[in-house]
């Protein structure tokens, strides 16, 4: 069985006086991180996470930013306005669905909040269960990260 994610949330003071939300997903404590299968399908959305290094990262909390701010990627608005699949994966199931709403690419943060209930929806058939509930809990906590306006680094 693969252990669910868990991404550690914290604030980071950057040296230019601006203080970031994190979600960091460390490839060791996630070992769907590192399943070929789970990657390829999650492409979509880890190509918008910051991918660093655990020695860059603990630099960047010791208050030496240099380069983790060359790693850092787009702003969490952007990676969910480019992230696919976007929409919910309980669409058609949903009562409560509105595909305006159930959607990574129009809730933004500080605009229309990303509704609690939102899973991310696997663009291809998934043969193996165990599989694909990883592929939905990483994903899920992915898109709930940005919605929540902080940047996903990826660990390794």
């Amino acid at each position: 069985m693969i252990p669910p994610a868990i991404a550690d949330e914290y604030s980071l003071h950057l040296s230019t006086g601006e203080t970031i939300k994190i979600a960091e997903l460390d490839a060791e404590r996630s070992p769907a991180l590192n399943h070929p299968q789970i990657l390829k399908v999650l492409d979509g959305l880890l190509k918008h996470c910051s991918h660093m290094s655990r020695e860059v990262v603990e630099e960047a909390k010791g208050g030496y930013d240099a380069n983790f701010k060359k790693l850092l990627r787009a702003q969490p608005t952007g990676c969910m306005a480019k992230a696919e699949p976007a929409i919910c994966l309980l669409i058609n199931e949903c009562a409560m669905a509105n595909k305006l709403v159930c959607t990574l690419h129009n809730c933004l943060p500080s605009k229309t909040s990303l509704p609690v209930c939102w899973e991310f929806s696997p663009s291809v058939p998934i043969a193996s269960l165990e599989i694909r509930s990883a592929i939905i809990d990483l994903g899920t906590i992915i898109g709930h990260s940005w919605g929540n306006g902080s940047f996903v680094i990826i660990v390794r």
